[in-house]
């Protein structure tokens, strides 16, 4: 993927966060994912989980960061007796068809910096659990600073990646 024109896409991109969820469960149960038609980021934050994202099998062992775009499909079956996640869904208001189609490309990551993402996907979620538009907004304000950390952590690693390789 050409992270430098994904980023680019993102920052003349108009986005709105629709709903932060966390899970904690415990092996076998699988969470309620209805999503709808929106985007979403699942961030894991503990354990292991097998997870289906368009098509595309994934075992994933925190920390581990996974997206998929409009009209994605994903299930997800843990795999240990302790695990928890994020899902964050928004939905983004594209300005050119090119930059909705880069917008429904799935991807994985695996962040070398947790705490930076996990604080801000905490942050997102209690104001979302509360209830006056002041919160929600604060929310909302949370939910580019996580996709900036993540990105930002992503073009690190590739660059890392391609240094190494040179």
């Amino acid at each position: 993927m050409d992270w430098e024109a994904h980023i680019e896409q993102w920052s003349r991109t108009a986005v709105r966060l629709l709903e932060i969820r966390h899970y904690r469960v415990a092996y076998g149960i699988v969470p309620d994912l209805d999503l709808g038609q929106d985007s979403i980021f699942v961030v894991i934050t503990h354990g292991k989980a097998r997870i289906t994202l368009s098509g595309k099998v994934y075992q994933a062992q925190a920390p581990y960061i996974l997206h998929g775009g409009e009209g994605a499909e994903l299930s997800l079956h843990p795999l240990d007796q302790d695990f928890a996640c994020y899902f964050i869904q928004y939905t983004s208001f594209c300005a050119s068809l090119e930059d909705a189609q880069s917008f429904r490309i799935p991807y994985v990551f695996t962040p070398y910096a947790l705490l930076a993402i996990q604080e801000k996907c905490d942050t997102m979620f209690r104001s979302w659990q509360q209830s006056s538009p002041m919160d929600k907004l604060q929310a909302q304000s949370t939910f580019l600073p996580f996709v900036y950390e993540v990105l930002r952590q992503i073009q690190t690693s590739t660059n890392q990646t391609a240094e190494r390789l040179s």
